[in-house]
């Protein structure tokens, strides 16, 4: 009876790292830093900005007499989006840069941290897009950024095509309303920090 053959096993990560030539170089690159990550970050970034800009959200059906989507459109915000910026994402940054060098910190420990505080803020605004396209929930400004042709009925349920805004990205922000953007970038950088 012939002996048992067992399969070779597979080459370990370290026999990969070791081989010569530009393979090998390509995966010392990719163990040894930080590649993956700012990958990933760029990859988090991209995808935001494709939902954002080329995703049309669920359209729920709305009524023009529904009070609560009769608030005029406000362009200007009570928390703009730079000041978001700067209470959540700057603000955050330079505190922990502060508490490195208080501490002094190596640049590994601040760079890793950093990088955290970057891929929070990317998967939270990326999460919290898809969220906003997948449950549609209208904005109280709503019927303001629509523009309702002339002879809509105001008392049935009517769809975004009675909608005559020009604007693709006004219109279709207007069903962006949940989760709250501001809310979850500035839960990502303060949340960060606290932690």
């Amino acid at each position: 009876m012939p002996p048992l053959a067992f399969p070779k096993p597979q080459r370990a990560r370290s026999d990969l790292l070791q081989q010569p030539g530009v393979g090998g170089a390509i995966a010392r690159f990719w163990a040894r830093s930080y590649a993956p990550d700012y990958v990933g970050l760029i990859l988090l970034e991209v995808a935001y900005l494709l939902i954002q800009f080329f995703v049309e959200p669920f359209h729920r059906m709305f009524s023009l007499d529904d009070r609560s989507k009769s608030y005029p459109h406000a362009s200007v915000q009570r928390v703009s989006v730079q000041w978001n910026l700067i209470y959540a994402g700057l603000i955050p940054c330079l505190v922990i840069l502060l508490w490195a060098v208080t501490l002094r910190l190596s640049v590994h420990q601040i760079h890793v941290t950093v990088l955290g505080l970057f891929i929070s803020h990317a998967l939270a605004s990326f999460l919290t897009d898809v969220i906003k396209n997948a449950v549609g929930r209208p904005r109280p400004d709503l019927i303001a950024r629509c523009k309702p042709a002339k002879g809509t009925p105001g008392h049935e349920l009517v769809m975004i095509d009675v909608c005559t805004e020009t604007d693709h990205h006004t219109l279709h922000d207007g069903w962006r309303s949940f989760p709250s953007g501001h809310s979850s970038f500035a839960f990502a950088g303060l949340g960060f920090l606290a932690l």
